[in-house]
């Protein structure tokens, strides 16, 4: 019985992460979406303001940092940025899930 509840919440997991991903891209990608706001404003801001260029450079070279030394990896005991970034994208499928369920009705 364990088996069956540990295969069905990693099956739930797996969905719910794929229906997050899919969510969080067509959301970042579509005409007029988060990405194209977000690059318009940081030209804006990068020319406005060039000092806000710096931390986002740092947080980018900390995020690579940690991508290449194997920091994001899930299920290790001293890690817990890779597990809440699953938890993260499990509740961005559920919250999408919702989104969609809702629409249909």
């Amino acid at each position: 019985m364990r088996k069956l509840l540990e295969d069905a919440w990693s099956f739930f997991a797996m969905v719910m992460m794929l229906i997050g991903i899919g969510g969080l891209a067509f959301h970042m990608f579509k005409t007029d979406g988060w990405v194209t706001r977000l690059t318009g404003r940081a030209i804006d801001a990068g020319t406005a303001h060039p000092a806000t260029a710096i931390p986002l450079g740092i947080a980018a070279l900390a995020l690579g940092w940690a991508c290449l030394n194997g920091k994001l990896v899930v299920g290790k005991r001293q890690n817990t940025f890779g597990d809440l970034m699953v938890f993260a994208l499990i509740f961005a499928g559920i919250y999408f899930t919702y989104v969609w369920l809702d629409a249909t009705t």
